[in-house]
């Protein structure tokens, strides 16, 4: 009789290994797989009050212009807010770290942090 193997002796099927998440929610836990899905979750569970005041008040000053991406622009801005504007912003210029949480609702000092991070006005 022929010896039995490693691979013979392996279980059919065996889990595969779950995805490391290094990014982890300082307000609620959440693991994100990803940076972006974290900066997204923050604006959208945490600060979305704070990140639509700000980026409003942003896209009013520059003409629906990204100050800090002089390829990005929004002729629409000025019929709302839409997902792609603060996905944008959510993301690519992280503005809904190191804000304070207040349980979602607004918080002024938390749209002037937003803004300074936007414009680099203080």
């Amino acid at each position: 009789e022929k010896a039995a193997t490693e691979e013979d002796t392996k279980p059919a099927s065996q889990p595969r290994p779950s995805k490391k998440r290094k990014h982890c929610c300082e307000h609620c836990g959440l693991k994100a797989s990803s940076a972006q899905t974290l900066h997204y979750h923050l604006y959208a569970i945490h600060f979305k009050a704070d990140c639509i005041t700000a980026v409003q008040a942003c896209l009013d000053q520059y003409g629906g212009l990204c100050p800090l991406c002089l390829n990005m622009s929004w002729p629409e801005w000025r019929k709302g807010m839409t997902t792609e504007i603060l996905r944008h912003f959510a993301t690519k210029h992280k503005i809904a770290i190191e804000l304070t949480n207040n349980k979602g609702v607004l918080l002024e000092e938390n749209v002037r942090k937003i803004l300074s991070k936007i414009t680099g006005e203080k």
